[in-house]
């Protein structure tokens, strides 16, 4: 799905220490990156905000809405 980062949040490291963040997109909301998810390391998130990026995703069946992958939009 293609859309716009609008703002991001650093949250707490997953219990292995990993990175884990919060983005907010332009026409789905908010999606929290997996626990331990290795393509996070790769994300440098204030560079994304206000651009396109592609994103895959899932819902769980609770209703949250997990990133799968991120990648930027380069014209």
């Amino acid at each position: 799905m293609r859309t716009t980062v609008l703002d991001y949040k650093r949250l707490d490291n997953s219990v292995h220490g990993n990175p884990r963040y919060e983005f907010r997109f332009l026409k789905l909301g908010s999606a929290k990156t997996e626990s331990d998810a290795g393509w996070v390391y790769a994300l440098t998130p204030y560079d994304l905000v206000g651009k396109e990026v592609d994103i895959e995703y899932r819902t769980t069946p609770t209703g949250r809405i997990v990133l799968e992958n991120l990648e930027e939009v380069t014209q």
